[in-house]
């Protein structure tokens, strides 16, 4: 009877708050994620999104800005670059700089596709976060409702009980009544 009224007690008064990170089950606590830490995890992935999208964008000006100024002067080719020089030292000098200007196109494409690769994994990195929260919610609220079920459970035990106490009060008065 005692054992029954403290687990009962016990559960009584569980707060039922969607932050409380506890819950009282089968004579023990089940531990559940604290929402807020989520919150926290989601606003970091967040912010550090917003720095790599600023990077991305900042990219895609230069390489706009680029892309045109290589259409407005032409495009001028390793061949033209050879065809045109006047001499050796010139021809040197217009290869060199036909290479540089390649390997700044080409560094600065494969800045914006790994920018475009990061973006992409923070985005799905917040999805699967947003996901596991509502999972988490979900796993909250089954437990919530299991612990009022079993909750119920209890009551009616704790009715049933204190019913049979009664009636065994009463046969034991009877008893008494007739052995006096």
């Amino acid at each position: 009877w005692n054992r029954t009224c403290t687990y009962y007690e016990k559960i009584e008064n569980e707060n039922f708050d969607e932050n409380n990170t506890y819950y009282y089950l089968n004579n023990g606590y089940m531990s559940l994620l604290d929402n807020s830490t989520i919150e926290k995890e989601l606003e970091e992935k967040g912010a550090e999104l917003a720095v790599v999208q600023d990077k991305y964008d900042a990219t895609m000006v230069k390489f706009r800005a680029r892309a045109r100024a290589s259409y407005e002067a032409g495009n001028q080719s390793y061949l033209e670059a050879i065809l045109t020089a006047t001499d050796l030292s010139q021809l040197i000098t217009k290869l060199d700089l036909v290479e540089a200007v390649a390997e700044y196109d080409s560094k600065l494409l494969n800045d914006l596709s790994e920018q475009a690769k990061s973006i992409k994994v923070l985005y799905d990195e917040i999805e699967d976060r947003k996901n596991m929260k509502q999972s988490e919610l979900e796993e909250q609220a089954e437990a919530e409702a299991e612990l009022i079920s079993k909750k119920s459970e209890l009551q009616t035990t704790l009715t049933t009980l204190m019913a049979d106490e009664e009636e065994l009060e009463a046969q034991e008065q009877a008893w008494t009544e007739k052995e006096a």
